[in-house]
């Protein structure tokens, strides 16, 4: 029997917070017609999907790295590092399965002989669409509940994405120890809050 392990991150453009990798299993043939890229649910349809996930996944996994990760490694290596990760840890648990992975990008930091990456794999391979759900839940209901402890930053709303809000409240309260030092401020972000 042949599988799919699709990979996929939520949360790589945030200005605060941390980044979440997610791996999904799924027999090679699975098909659910509610299983998109998670850019194209709303939350609840989301929720509805990731409780498919949660049924049908042979296995499904996530990870994550804080902002100060984030900030001493950079965004790309901390992904990729996560991605490897996953990797690694479901060929462990699986080692007799026949799985090829598929990675959401252009870029493929795990380079083995059963891994590829190709661009919007969430669109078109259901376990990486799959692992952009669980990412992005997970990740956005970590946002909700770290929110109760900086209640001026609004991060229930905007996720720590770089909104206009949240640059406007940035500029107000300054930072907060969420916040991704290495992704602050920027010339774009400060232009963008003055439009």
């Amino acid at each position: 029997m042949k599988y799919i392990l699709g990979i996929d991150e939520a949360g790589r453009g945030c200005l605060a917070g941390p980044v979440y990798v997610a791996a999904v299993l799924f027999y090679e043939n699975y098909n659910n017609p509610s299983i998109k890229d998670s850019k194209l649910l709303t939350p609840e349809k989301r929720e509805y999907a990731y409780s498919i996930i949660k049924e049908n996944a042979v296995w499904y996994q996530f990870y994550l790295l804080s902002n100060l990760v984030i900030d001493n490694l950079g965004i790309s290596k901390a992904i990729y590092l996560l991605m490897r990760q996953l990797y690694e840890d479901t060929i462990k648990l699986f080692p007799n399965y026949n799985i090829t992975t598929i990675i959401d990008g252009n870029f493929d930091p795990i380079k083995e002989e059963k891994t590829s990456s190709l661009i919007k794999a969430d669109r078109k391979i259901i376990a990486v669409s799959a692992a952009s759900i669980v990412a992005k839940v997970e990740r956005d209901n970590y946002m909700k509940i770290i929110a109760k402890e900086f209640p001026q930053y609004s991060f229930e709303t905007h996720k720590g994405y770089g909104t206009k809000k949240h640059i406007n409240e940035i500029l107000n309260y300054g930072l907060s120890s969420i916040h991704r030092k290495s992704f602050i401020l920027s010339s774009k972000a400060m232009d963008y809050a003055k439009s």
